[in-house]
């Protein structure tokens, strides 16, 4: 009996905490809604009070952790560029958000242990993991939609740029117009690219470190070809076109295989779904006939 009103006032509390929370977050939202309506910027506004301590309470349990394992924070790190997260929130913060959700894992995997008994162990495992790998597969999924996105974009950005540098551009000159004219998160990395080279580093590096933060294949040709076009002096264009063509065709035969993989795709939904609906329609009649006939006799 202990327990469950020990389980309970705990979740009381929890329940008051987060009430309080969104009551303050509606009011900011109002505030914020407010000021958007009457044409004022709020991008000064200072956040809400709770919100700014745990921001400061999850800031210095990563700096904490980072502190002591630094592997966690230059593998979170990693994940955080390939996902592109700029800028808010830093690594330092999402180590401790993990955390964070470590601890609130193990709080809430001991509250069930003490509610439903030792049999209950899995589900503390289960909560610890959730707990502590949640920023990780947040930022796995961002990192897998950001790469989709950029070998959408890619065909599109090296056609301009082999038509650019036909009329004559530079290649730094190329990349600042396409940046300009087109958005997706392969012309942020190239906007990254610039900055580099604007600040003094070779044109070589920006472009290796490109490679490295964006793991496509596709990409590492590209810089491949930019950096070989550089050494030897060759030209930049009949590369660009050969990399087209061949993304091309790599594109369509992609695209085949994919056409052929459908008909096994389909099975399954078939067979699950579609075939016993089937069966249903068509058995179901003679079935309805034949229960009546041998009623009948």
């Amino acid at each position: 009996m202990l327990t469950v009103e020990v389980a309970s006032l705990l979740w009381g509390i929890a329940a008051m905490v987060l009430i309080w929370v969104g009551l303050e977050r509606w009011q900011h939202s109002l505030a914020r809604s407010r000021m958007e309506r009457l044409g004022v910027g709020f991008a000064g506004v200072v956040e809400l009070p709770s919100e700014m301590g745990l921001r400061v309470l999850v800031r210095s349990l990563g700096d904490g952790t980072e502190a002591r394992w630094p592997q966690l924070g230059q593998r979170l790190r990693r994940g955080v560029e390939a996902a592109g997260v700029v800028g808010l929130p830093s690594v330092e913060e999402l180590l401790g958000w993990k955390v964070l959700g470590l601890g609130l894992g193990f709080v809430a995997g001991l509250l069930m242990v003490a509610w439903l008994g030792w049999l209950a162990l899995t589900f503390l495992v289960l909560f610890v993991g959730v707990g502590w790998l949640g920023v990780d597969v947040w930022l796995e999924r961002r990192a897998v939609a950001r790469r989709r996105a950029i070998e959408h974009a890619l065909l599109t950005v090296m056609d301009l740029l082999a038509l650019s540098l036909e009329a004559g551009m530079g290649l730094d000159r190329a990349l600042r117009v396409i940046c300009d004219r087109v958005e997706s998160p392969l012309t942020q990395e190239l906007r990254r690219v610039l900055a580099e080279v604007d600040l003094g580093i070779a044109r070589r590096d920006a472009f290796e470190h490109l490679a490295e933060r964006v793991p496509v294949e596709d990409i590492q040709m590209l810089t491949i070809a930019i950096i070989q076009s550089e050494e030897l002096s060759a030209s930049l264009v009949e590369a660009m076109r050969l990399q087209t063509r061949s993304l091309r065709i790599r594109r369509r035969q992609q695209a085949e295989a994919e056409a052929h993989r459908a008909p096994i795709k389909m099975m399954f939904p078939m067979v699950l779904f579609v075939l016993p609906a089937l069966f249903i329609v068509i058995i179901a009649p003679v079935a309805l006939q034949l229960a009546r006939a041998l009623a009948r006799t």
